[in-house]
Order: structure tokens, then sequence, then C-alpha cells
């Protein structure tokens, strides 16, 4: 199975992926070299990928009896897939960063809300872990957005759908459950649940 401090390491790059010159370390001082250093960071965060999702299709598949070696080619390929989805979670992490400048009045610029918010961290790994939700990878989403909790006080499950220019002011303690559907402009504020206290699990394929 994937392990807690691979999936931290692989969050950690891919907020270094999506946005550029933020999370990677010190020494960028041209465009060139904000090229060559995503590039370089998108290169191991496609093999990060790869061998977390392998490792945690292969064991769902091992569990059930199926063709492991298939189970581990069809994770890789998915992921391949994915990644040509990035520059849409790029643009759609700019309409919550946006948002979250226009809801706060004391936001100073856009790069404070990137560097400082915890709910931009929290978008960023969800919506991300999402598409890989979606893709049936098992455990790897979650996992991905339990440490953004863990970094952040915000619980958004990999299930729940959002939609564009989401802020959530301060953050902590929101919980957003599996089944929640956010549509588009919506602001959040600290200490909100949204989804059932009590279900039970029988329901959970329904």
């Amino acid at each position: 199975l994937p392990d807690r401090q691979s999936v931290a390491a692989l969050c950690t790059r891919l907020l270094t992926v999506l946005f550029p010159g933020c999370f990677a370390p010190a020494g960028i001082t041209t465009e060139r070299d904000l090229s060559a250093t995503t590039q370089h960071h998108l290169q191991h965060l496609q093999a990060q990928l790869i061998d977390l999702a392998s490792r945690a299709q292969a064991h769902v598949a091992q569990r059930h009896g199926r063709d492991v070696n298939a189970a581990q080619v069809g994770a890789a390929a998915s992921i391949d897939e994915l990644l040509g989805e990035l520059p849409t979670v790029a643009a759609l992490l700019a309409t919550d960063v946006a948002a979250a400048f226009c809801n706060d009045p004391a936001a100073p610029d856009h790069a404070t809300i990137v560097l400082s918010y915890p709910c931009i961290k929290a978008l960023a790994i969800q919506r991300f872990a999402h598409r890989l939700y979606r893709r049936q990878i098992a455990v790897l989403p979650r996992m991905m957005t339990e440490w953004a909790h863990e970094c952040t006080g915000i619980d958004i499950h990999p299930g729940a759908r959002i939609g564009q220019a989401f802020a959530i002011d301060h953050g902590t303690g929101v919980v957003i459950g599996e089944t929640c559907e956010i549509g588009d402009r919506v602001r959040l504020y600290q200490g909100v649940t949204l989804g059932a206290l009590v279900v039970q699990k029988s329901m959970h394929s329904k």
C-alpha cells in the first residue's frame, strides 16, 4: 500500500507544480529557471503518482483475486491521462484564489493567499485527488486529502464535487463529506460541516 511519508512527498510536489515558484526551493530568479524547475518536478510527480497508484491498485486486485499486473498497468494509464488535466485544475485554483482575495478585505494580494491561506492548500489537494477518486484509484485520494486535513484543519473528502471560485474563510473545523455538491461562487466559514452526521454503512453503495 502507499505509505504516509510518500503521500506527503507527493502532495508537496503537486503544490510545487500547481503553483510554480511558490512552493519550490529558493533559487528561481528567471522565467527559464521557473520552467526548468517546473518540468523537473512534473517528471518526478508523474513517477510518484504511478508508483503509489500502482501499489494501491495492486493491493485491491490481490485482495479480490484479480490480475495484479493488469491493475498496475491500468493505474499507470490513468495517471498519464490525469496529468493532462493539470491545466484544468490550475485554472480552477486560480478562481479559488481570486474568490479568497475578493471575499477577504484583509488580503493584500494573490501571492499572500497562495502562500499562507490554508483553504488554497486544501482545495489544491482535493481538486486533484477528486480526479483520482473518479478514476477509482484506491486509498491514495483519501490519503492525500487527509494529509491536507492534517496540515490545514480542513477536511474535504475526495468524492465531494466543488464548483469554481470556492472560498473558505479561515477554515478550521470545516468538514465536507463525500456526497456534497457545491456550486460556483460559494463562500464557507470555519466550523461548518456539510454532510450527514450518522449514516448506516449499508447505505454507502446506494
